[in-house]
């Protein structure tokens, strides 16, 4: 047995899962029908700028109630009182893609994803990946933090679903898992279908069980008819 040195990295994904282990943080999923993304990655299109752009459109147009963060009150160091938790609601929609880079995992931010349409995230997101891969991620990548993130499990192959975790600062965050041809019935008759799991994470303090799953029914409607 030999020691492994712990990158800084590591440190800090350890330290965050830390502190959200006391946060309630249920999910629930969807099965996506997923013709419409295999046609749209056809053109060169990644998961991830698809998934991006109906997130944006729901959260921005339809729900932006969801796009809040909870912000537990600090201790006093004299009083030792704690102040009261906050909830904020943001104007911007800034999102966190985790994505692999040289030093492992990592969520990287996209910012303003309001102002981007699928053409423009996708370069976005292509050009950040091969920054990562390189290992040039710099502070500006990583900044403003984000509250929703988007996790593209299917890269990885047979992962098919799972109970990703969703660090203390997030307040939700979207899985994708891998597509696979299933069998299921169609107007009473069972037929092939691409199909995808989708999940979602979220932090149960800010966001009671009704949003996230009108969201992610929202979300499963907005993939499946994607143009």
């Amino acid at each position: 047995m030999r020691e492994i040195k712990v990158s800084q990295l590591r440190k800090a994904v350890a330290r965050n899962l830390m502190k959200g282990g006391a946060i309630p943080r249920p999910s629930c999923e969807v099965s996506v029908d997923a013709r419409a993304i295999l046609e749209i990655k056809q053109y060169g299109f990644k998961i991830d700028a698809i998934f991006l752009s109906a997130m944006a459109e729901i959260v921005y147009c339809k729900m932006p109630q969801m796009n809040i963060v909870w912000i537990d009150g600090k201790k006093d160091p004299i009083t030792k009182k704690e102040a009261e938790p906050k909830i904020f609601l943001y104007d911007e929609l800034n999102f966190g893609l985790a994505m692999e880079s040289k030093n492992g995992l990592t969520v990287v931010t996209i910012k303003d994803v309001e102002h981007k349409n699928v053409w423009q995230l996708n370069a976005e997101i292509k050009e950040l990946s091969i920054i990562a891969t390189e290992g040039k991620l710099k502070t500006q990548h990583f900044e403003p933090k984000p509250n929703i993130i988007f996790n593209n499990i299917g890269v990885y192959p047979n992962i098919v679903n799972g109970s990703p975790a969703l660090l203390a600062e997030h307040t939700f965050m979207i899985s994708a898992f891998r597509i696979t041809e299933i069998p299921v019935v169609y107007k009473g008759q069972v037929v092939i279908r691409p199909m995808m799991n989708v999940k979602i994470t979220f932090d149960h303090r800010p966001l009671d069980g009704k949003d996230p799953a009108k969201f992610l029914g929202l979300l499963k409607a907005k993939i499946e008819n994607f143009t």
